[in-house]
């Protein structure tokens, strides 16, 4: 497997390479190193992994930058890298002169145990510690490495309780200050009203219809899909019912393939669509698919098992089959779509045919007019010898990105109270005469020569109106059109739609919905806890708690921990604690 160049590439494979891997693991690693020397204060640890990192860096950054099979795009993108590492650096040495801050302190940013977004109560610092705390997993990770390597009397869920009531009261205070200078009976400004209603209830309908608007045929990301190769197989054979049980033996008798010598163009050609057909189709989706009338393989058979063909033939169950295996350029291969397009036709012989496919197989004919079995009419041109020649519809459509194949194609006019009119156009069928050919070297092979058909066995000429053939382009064979659906392209695309329209409402508009349902719901029991007049005693207790812990005054430590613990615990505590001193 090659190596991946971007992440549009690892996420198509699949498969994240060991090297790219190995990376985030080690950068991730530093990430928790200098956490780690952070927070017991260790200054020369901090040092020599500086030291350790600068040397990685600018050595990996260096061998790639001089390497001659590294482009002038990306010779760009490390110098900015490296600026970028450099001033990193830069701004830790100075962390390393200027020394740590104190574990824990009521002056400046409370200590190295506080949060950078908490050292002011402003707007920013809310919004980034917004930001940071729903940030999957990055919380709880820092509050788990801080417990595990602090000296504390309390368990990691007090911990986590004890971090839980400093923050809420920190976002508490930001929404105290917020609402200073208001007075009594102001109205809400409009700007404020415009970002929290207005933005929210848009963002509300667009959540709501973006996933209609995703797989609508009027999303960008539909594009039509190009034929890039095709093939054909066309075999006879029955399937009949075992004795025994449910065994089902089944016979094939492969007889022609085609697709190595293949016409392909446009069907539309130099003429124009049917009418009505423009309002939902372009030219480029209809490819009319052409390939030889001779096979490309030499057909071979055992004595036996041409004994055997001939016995099917005489049987009704025989039947013809007609596989076409259509390749797209769009969607790539994944769980959720594949660019191959694979369908059979499978159609009852007339008697009329099973008796002249026989007598092609005694030698006593070499051609014969395949036509399918007429249940409605067995009579025909003689007893029991009815039939249609029409074999298979010449329109196939290919839909979706799994690519489910309609091969009996109807185009139905749209609009409303029009009723379904079926255009003339797409009552066309393909019908064929089969030969077996051979040489005075004993090869053999057979050949299907086909035209197109109406649905009363009369031929039609497509190019009175314009519209191509494969006899334009000298191939007599088996043919049909591709009506080609638009397909996800690009990343975006593709990533929407592995989803479905119904996996997008599940995950993305009902989880989100939930979540906001979560906010909003019981908000009264939150009242209590975050309607506080002032938060200053409560915060002065938990940053004594800290100092407690900074000076290993652990008893003392705990001990502010439950006087804490029971004020939120009695409502009529709370309420003296936070409410404010009257002039």
């Amino acid at each position: 497997m090659s190596s991946a160049q971007s992440l549009s590439d690892i996420t198509d494979e699949r498969v994240v390479p060991v090297d790219y891997l190995g990376v985030l693991i080690l950068l991730f690693l530093f990430m928790v190193l200098d956490r780690l020397f952070y927070t017991l204060g260790l200054h020369v640890g901090k040092a020599v992994l500086l030291w350790v990192q600068m040397a990685l860096f600018y050595y990996y950054t260096f061998s790639l930058f001089w390497s001659p099979s590294t482009s002038s795009k990306s010779r760009n993108q490390l110098r900015f890298l490296m600026l970028l590492k450099t001033a990193s650096f830069a701004l830790s040495a100075l962390q390393l002169r200027s020394g740590y801050p104190p574990r824990a302190s009521f002056r400046g940013a409370g200590g190295r145990q506080a949060f950078i977004f908490m050292r002011h109560v402003d707007t920013w610092g809310y919004l980034g510690l917004q930001v940071f705390c729903g940030l999957p997993f990055m919380y709880e990770l820092r509050a788990v490495l801080d417990w595990s390597c602090t000296p504390t009397t309390l368990k990691l869920f007090d911990w986590l309780k004890l971090e839980d009531i400093s923050t809420s009261l920190y976002f508490v205070t930001c929404d105290r200050k917020a609402r200073e200078g208001r007075q009594l009976g102001d109205r809400q400004p409009r700007y404020m009203k415009f970002c929290q209603g207005t933005l929210l209830f848009l963002g509300l309908l667009v959540l709501l219809w973006v996933p209609l608007i995703v797989f609508s045929s009027g999303n960008p990301t539909y594009k039509v899909p190009a034929v890039a190769g095709f093939y054909l197989n066309a075999s006879i054979g029955s399937i009949t019912n075992g004795d025994v049980g449910d065994f089902e033996a089944r016979m094939t008798f492969p007889l022609f393939l085609g697709g190595e010598r293949q016409l392909q163009r446009r069907w539309v050609g130099n003429g124009t669509l049917p009418g009505g057909m423009p309002d939902q189709y372009t030219d480029e989706q209809l490819e009319l698919l052409c390939v030889s009338e001779d096979s490309d393989r030499l057909w071979r058979l055992t004595p036996p098992a041409q004994k055997a063909l001939a016995a099917l033939l005489d049987d009704s169950s025989a039947a013809m089959s007609f596989s076409w295996s259509i390749l797209r350029n769009a969607p790539p291969l994944s769980p959720h779509g594949s660019p191959m397009c694979q369908a059979t036709q499978t159609l009852p012989l007339a008697p009329l045919t099973r008796e002249h496919l026989v007598d092609i197989l005694q030698g006593r004919r070499t051609s014969a007019s395949l036509m399918v079995a007429n249940l409605t009419d067995p009579d025909g041109e003689g007893p029991g010898k009815g039939g249609s020649r029409g074999l298979y519809s010449l329109f196939w459509q290919l839909r979706g990105d799994m690519c489910g194949v309609r091969t009996d194609f109807r185009y139905q006019s749209p609009g409303w109270g029009r009723g379904s009119s079926q255009e003339q156009w797409n009552a066309q069928y393909v019908g064929c005469n089969i030969t077996l050919t051979d040489t005075d070297g004993g090869d053999a092979w057979w050949q299907l020569q086909c035209q197109v058909l109406d649905d009363q066995d009369e031929p039609v000429d497509n190019s009175q109106q314009g519209w191509s053939t494969c006899k334009q382009g000298g191939f007599n064979g088996p043919r049909v059109v591709a009506v080609l659906e638009r397909v996800q392209t690009g990343f975006l695309g593709q990533t929407l739609s592995s989803f479905g329209i119904t996996g997008l409402y599940i995950t993305f508009v009902f989880g989100i919905g939930r979540g906001l349902r979560l906010v909003a719901t019981n908000s009264r029991m939150r009242i209590m806890y975050e309607d506080l007049p002032t938060t200053k005693r409560l915060i002065a207790l938990c940053q004594d708690i800290y100092i407690a812990r900074a000076q290993g005054e652990l008893a003392l430590e705990e001990e502010l921990y439950w006087a804490l613990i029971n004020i939120y615990r009695s409502p009529a505590v709370m309420f003296e604690l936070t409410k404010k001193k009257e002039a």
